[in-house]
């Protein structure tokens, strides 16, 4: 084993000591309560918190903005520049829900039954049922009226909703917050988190940002408590145990992980995680405020639980990990990974600074592994049966690379041109390119064999040898030599 790799090993297996450099604290960490801190530490808001009010009453709404303007006013409330942008991505879904909800209102109440019986119209009772049927049809009709003028109202929202402008009168330039940490620096904390499972952000490392969000806010939290030297209290409803000791569906305690690294930032300070509903109470909210947004709160989280059993049921794997190393051991970084299913849909990633892509996988499916590098040649392994990670070795090959094309078409690296590779219903494989001459300029499409060299020409004389290695699908992994011009 080499050196590099040897100190790799004893840095994972030693992870603790990063976690906790200082042990006598674990003993010793003494964390202030809501009461002792209120009155002088910082209020950091998460996005499901800016969220909230979206669905609750207009006097909940106007007791959420005293509060926070009480906050402002006293340079206390801090909104992370990562929540403003996941809230920019949110609202709307909120807005269509909401417009969701009023047309299955108008559209389910359209009439109601009526039957014809002629055998009862000469009783005064019948026709009274008649008539009352012709006014619920008359209310019907104007109830689906109002219901359309509210719909064509929000239809009309641009970024002016009741919720969005008063975010806009309290929420000045002086309220957001952006960590000044380098982004390469992001990512490699990001990566050791994953890696090793510490909090916060490795519950959301399948997302198509790996869960950096998570990341970027903790970051904004230790900066201001380094800064600051003041307590923090993160308002939240997220309830991931990236984020909580938890126990079945019911969260305990924050991550002691979390507690004891923003005593270190903080010299002493302390660090809490409470709901929106208990920040309004915290300061003085009216009781009857405090329940609705505690009970929406709840009906959110039963949403994502259901969700969650949902995806358990349907035999969700929480994380795979398929890891690239080169022929001495050593990660291979920024690798494409694509996962193929046996019916042809697929899952992509790229690995990170270990070596690793992380997915989240069906069980009970077998997938076919695509791996490409522009610096390494393609690697393919067929029949993954993801119960365990993966791990793949690929040998660096001089002047070669690969590419995968997941959806069709793709692009060699400083080649001009498309690639277009196919595989017809009738399994006849051949290629059309885009800009590119095919064996001194074939007429297209020029048909191949898998894995047999096909020689391209761009329009700058460039010349590059390729081999494509498989395709399923409409996805095709490439291999290329670069000749010269």
């Amino acid at each position: 084993m080499s050196e590099q790799n040897k100190n790799k090993v004893y840095k994972n297996i030693f992870i603790a000591d990063s976690i906790y450099p200082e042990v006598e604290s674990i003993f010793k960490n003494h964390l202030n309560s809501l009461e002792q801190i209120k009155d002088d530490c910082y209020i950091v808001l998460d996005t499901n918190v800016l969220l909230i009010p979206y669905t609750t009453s207009k006097e909940s709404l106007a007791q959420i903005r005293t509060t926070y303007e009480t906050l402002i006013s006293e340079s206390r409330l801090i909104v992370p520049v990562q929540v403003a942008r996941e809230f920019a991505n949110n609202r709307p879904n909120k807005l269509i829900d909401l417009y969701q909800d009023f047309c299955k209102e108008r559209d389910e109440n359209t009439q109601i039954k009526k039957g014809r019986y002629p055998l009862l119209e000469f009783l005064d009772e019948y026709q009274e049922v008649i008539r009352l049927e012709d006014e619920i049809e008359k209310q019907l009709r104007e109830y689906r009226k109002a219901i359309g003028k509210v719909l064509t109202h929000i239809k009309k929202w641009t970024w002016n909703d009741p919720v969005s402008l008063i975010y806009a009168e309290l929420f000045s330039k002086d309220v957001f917050r952006n960590p000044k940490i380098d982004n390469k620096e992001i990512e490699k904390d990001l990566d050791i988190r994953q890696e090793c499972k510490i909090p916060p952000g490795y519950e959301d490392s399948s997302k198509p940002d790996k869960g950096v969000g998570d990341l970027l806010i903790w970051h904004t939290i230790l900066e201001i408590g380094k800064i600051h030297k003041k307590s923090v209290i993160f308002v939240s409803g997220d309830k991931k145990p990236d984020w909580w000791h938890k126990k079945g569906n019911d969260a305990l305690y924050p991550r002691y992980e979390l507690v004891d690294e923003f005593r270190r930032y903080s010299e002493g300070q302390s660090f809490h995680i409470i709901e929106l509903s208990h920040l309004l109470q915290l300061y003085g909210a009216n009781e009857t405020v405090v329940e609705e947004v505690r009970q929406e709160e709840k009906q959110v989280y039963e949403q994502e639980v259901d969700q969650e059993s949902t995806a358990s049921n349907l035999g969700l794997r929480e994380t795979v990990k398929v890891i690239a190393k080169d022929e001495i051991g050593n990660p291979i970084v920024n690798a494409t990974i694509l996962l193929i299913a046996e019916n042809k849909t697929y899952l992509g990633g790229s690995t990170n600074s270990a070596g690793t892509a992380f997915f989240e996988i069906p069980k009970g499916r077998i997938f076919t592994v695509f791996f490409a590098h522009s610096n390494f040649p393609a690697y393919i392994k067929r029949g993954f049966d993801p119960v365990s990670d993966l791990e793949i070795k690929v040998q660096k090959k001089e002047n070669t690379g690969s590419i995968i094309c997941p959806d069709g078409t793709g692009y060699l690296p400083k080649f001009q041109g498309r690639l277009n590779p196919i595989r017809d219903t009738s399994d006849r494989l051949y290629l059309y390119a885009d800009n590119i001459a095919i064996e001194g300029g074939q007429q297209q499409p020029v048909y191949f064999t898998l894995g047999k060299p096909l020689q391209l020409e761009d329009c700058n004389g460039k010349i590059m040898q390729i081999k494509i290695i498989e395709i399923i699908g409409s996805s095709s992994l490439i291999e290329f030599t670069e000749i010269g011009t």
